[in-house]
């Protein structure tokens, strides 16, 4: 999420630090965290702002936030209606790629391939390896990858053969 010194809502020349949006273009706002939703162009953004958020002009159709209520049970539509291909973008994320875990992985297609294991082992093993992955990456225990790998392929040799 950007942060950002000062956020302005209204018009005019935004200062160095300062993000100036229109209040057209906002379709979230919390005082309380002094977080805006900004809808720019065809993408969707949240940005923080340091100091307390500045309304020059209200922001069109969004109820003020009462502290301490959560958003479903706060008066008005939480939600304002966005333009679909602003919610059409994604971020992308690399999985890392553990050499034990791929080698794994090959061995299953194989077999998978042979005839000796349904594809529905290859589906779960692929996403069961990419959260074995992303976990061992940032508890930083790449050296475990291998005894990792073989208890998450012996796993699934168990569950599915044909």
């Amino acid at each position: 999420m950007p942060e950002f010194e000062r956020i302005v809502i209204g018009h005019g020349d935004p200062a160095e630090g300062t993000l100036l949006v229109g209040p057209e273009q906002v379709w979230f706002l919390s005082l309380v965290d002094r977080v805006v939703g900004v809808l720019d162009g065809d993408r969707t953004y949240l940005a923080h702002s340091r100091r307390p958020i500045e309304q020059r002009s209200a922001p069109l159709g969004i109820p003020q936030e009462p502290a301490g209520v959560p958003v479903w049970d706060s008066p008005g539509m939480p939600l304002v209606a966005v333009p679909l291909g602003a919610l059409a973008t994604e971020e992308e994320r690399s999985v890392p790629s553990l050499r034990p875990v791929t080698d794994a992985g090959e061995r299953i297609l194989a077999d998978v391939r042979a005839g000796r294991l349904s594809p529905f082992v290859l589906q779960r093993f692929r996403r069961r390896a990419a959260e074995l992955q992303f976990t061992l990456v940032n508890e930083g225990r790449e050296r475990d990858a291998e005894r990792e790998a073989a208890a998450l392929e012996t796993e699934m040799r168990a569950s599915g053969p044909r």
